[in-house]
């Protein structure tokens, strides 16, 4: 796969002479009849696309499971717990299977008030990373607790040492919009070469409005990248509104009835996906709810410590791994 190195000063759809031309192969697909059922192998590996605030209002500190500590800092854990996560998922005995493609964009954190792809280090001039490169390229180490049930059912605390990629970057304002074009731009070239793959998943986390940008542009760029396919589907896009306050969550609603009478919220979710099903068994876990519904892949008011089941969520793709091949 072609690798876009980007500055975070020009979009490359800005550079590339060919873009258009690959914008409009991209969205061209015949979807099958079954969508959304590809196995995911490491020739046919999918996609996951994280989108991480790095604005100003993440550098506000927050208490969290007995912790007082910034946004930034909480969702950078989070993202690199997430991250070993995924390479544990990829594990077959002492071999990794490189079933995922992964991108981490950032937008904020600098005075450029652009989006910037956040790999670090040897990874510094790649778009999409795979578990393999993970493993092998990560920055540093971290201690963090995770709970574990005992056999009497009660939970405790142990301490976990995972690999980090990413730091803590809270400042300046919200470009959102450039983050969601970066990733329409990546997205582009890799459905056109992965045609036949499960879709990619956009995974947008912020705890506030985009600054840099209307609501028909935001609207538009979160289409663009609904209309990229592969033969398997549409790719989706996931909203995760974070926050610190005593609003209650609204996880996956059904319909935009079920929302605050508030704009931006209400954006959020016409920019949101509809799940396929295979999410819904995730869902019903995690809120209880039917395993009939039809659900945005849109949270609202999310408190942070809830963070990483939502990630897991969207990025559960368990049942379609292919593990045997």
């Amino acid at each position: 796969m072609t690798h876009i190195i980007y500055s975070g000063k020009r979009l490359p759809s800005q550079v590339e002479n060919n873009f258009q031309e690959l914008f409009l192969k991209a969205t061209r697909k015949q979807v099958k009849a079954f969508p959304y059922t590809a196995r995911i192998t490491r020739s046919q590996p999918t996609a996951f696309v994280f989108l991480l605030d790095q604005s100003g209002s993440m550098g506000d500190l927050v208490e969290v499971q007995g912790k007082r500590l910034s946004k930034a800092e909480f969702l950078s854990t989070t993202i690199n717990q997430l991250l070993n996560e995924i390479i544990d998922r990829c594990k077959k005995g002492t071999e990794i299977r490189d079933y995922f493609h992964i991108c981490l964009i950032g937008y904020g954190g600098d005075s450029e008030n652009t989006a910037k792809i956040l790999w670090q280090g040897n990874l510094s001039n790649k778009t999409f990373v795979t578990p393999t490169e993970l493993i092998h390229n990560y920055l540093d180490t971290e201690t963090i607790e995770v709970e574990s049930r005992r056999p009497n059912g009660t939970i405790q605390k142990i301490p976990k040492k995972i690999y980090r990629w990413i730091a803590p970057q809270a400042s300046h304002r919200t470009p959102m919009r450039d983050a969601f074009l970066l990733a329409r731009d990546i997205l582009v070239q890799w459905v056109s070469q992965y045609s036949q793959s499960y879709p990619p998943m956009v995974i947008n986390i912020s705890d506030g409005a985009a600054t840099d940008t209307t609501r028909e542009e935001l609207l538009q760029v979160a289409q663009e990248i609904q209309s990229l396919a592969t033969e398997d589907g549409n790719a989706l896009i996931f909203n995760i509104q974070v926050s610190d306050k005593t609003q209650e969550a609204i996880y996956f609603p059904c319909k935009k009835e079920e929302l605050p009478q508030d704009e931006w919220v209400h954006l959020l979710f016409d920019m949101s996906s509809d799940l396929p099903e295979n999410y819904n068994q995730s869902i019903a876990q995690f809120t209880g709810r039917d395993l009939m519904g039809s659900y945005t892949a849109l949270v609202v008011n999310a408190p942070l410590s809830k963070l990483i089941s939502l990630l897991n969520i969207g990025t559960n793709t368990q049942t379609l791994v292919a593990k045997a091949e």
